[in-house]
């Protein structure tokens, strides 16, 4: 049986709780992260429109701080009533899908729930629901030769809050363990069990561990990085630029399309019926080195369906794609829609 290191960080800033498991992505040993944010703040995935998807205002008044992950998924919402944890693992049979994965640890987490009387059920891909209303997501992606998943026990939620951070017509129904039960089981049990679960669903032994002094490195170097406007801002940087581009010649329209593992977004710039160039937004969860190059793929490429599913379907053949809740034809009923 493979080891895993289990690192519990403990009470930490938002921004450390965000920055370490991306500091484990590259070249560390495999781990299982825990830590509880001193304070809230949002995350939100890597290949999300912030200007779309979220109150950037609000957050300011609220003293909100936002982060953007490298990995892919919905906008989560943290804070002190929260237990987080992060799987960073690789070069395991387990860790060959990362859709695989994800429901490994998504079934450990509704377990976990069970086991203290809270009837949840999981969402394929990323999300754990009880009746209607959320109790919670998962961001999940590859990084380096890494997967990475990254969720939460919800004890408490301000649901309210979350309300007003996601922009309208995207706020679902929120609830939590206080909300279901009308009481808190005893925090230190619940860590305990969704330990035990993760490890029997990654099929690991967990060892104690700690950082070493190069991964407290990377994570402040992380740290400084996460906490720049320009990072956040870089979907919404392309987005823009491109938006802005149409000549006499050409237009630039957007479709979406709303896939079992997240909504895909389609910004395209066409000239005579044929794609120059477009890009890929949305709370999807993807192999982001890939993403750059799907969307180079298309250009040059007319914009009927048999032409950009041959595309699509080439691509995921030639590069393994590994996007859970996604199939080809998901990514070109966003791009057909776009340029209907």
């Amino acid at each position: 049986m493979r080891q895993l290191r289990l690192i519990d960080l403990g009470d930490v800033s938002a921004l450390r709780s965000h920055a370490a498991y991306h500091a484990l992505a590259v070249g560390a040993p495999e781990a299982l992260l825990l830590a509880v944010p001193g304070e809230r703040y949002v995350s939100i995935g890597a290949y999300q429109e912030l200007a779309r998807d979220i109150d950037s205002a609000f957050c300011r008044e609220q003293a909100i701080p936002v982060y953007r992950r490298r990995i892919g998924g919905q906008t989560l919402f943290f804070g002190p009533d929260q237990q987080l944890f992060q799987v960073v693992t690789r070069g395991h049979r387990a860790a060959t899908s990362l859709a695989r994965t994800c429901q490994d640890v998504l079934g450990a987490l509704g377990e976990t729930y069970h086991a203290f009387g809270v009837d949840v059920h999981t969402v394929p891909a990323n999300q754990i629901y009880l009746r209607r209303s959320r109790m919670g997501g998962m961001a999940a992606g590859r990084l380096d030769s890494a997967i990475i998943i990254a969720s939460s026990v919800v004890y408490r939620f301000e649901g309210g809050t979350m309300g007003r951070i996601l922009r309208p017509g995207k706020q679902p129904r929120f609830t939590s363990i206080e909300k279901e039960l009308r009481k808190l089981p005893d925090c230190a049990e619940v860590k305990a069990a969704l330990v035990e679960r993760l490890a029997e669903a990654l099929e690991a032994k967990l060892v104690p561990g700690k950082l070493s002094d190069r991964e407290q490195r990377e994570i402040d170097r992380l740290e400084a990085e996460f906490a720049r406007h320009e990072w956040t801002g870089e979907m919404d940087a392309r987005l823009a630029a491109l938006r802005q581009s149409a000549g006499a010649d050409s237009r630039v329209t957007e479709g979406a399309h709303a896939a079992e593992g997240g909504t895909i977004r389609a910004t395209v710039r066409t000239t005579h019926h044929t794609i120059d160039h477009l890009v890929l937004s949305g709370d999807f969860s993807f192999c982001g080195e890939h993403l750059r190059g799907l969307e180079k793929a298309f250009r040059g490429i007319s914009t009927g369906w048999d032409a950009l599913m041959t595309v699509a379907e080439n691509y995921w053949l030639t590069y393994d794609i590994d996007s859970p809740g996604t199939a080809p034809a998901d990514w070109v009923a966003a791009i057909s829609a776009a340029c209907q």
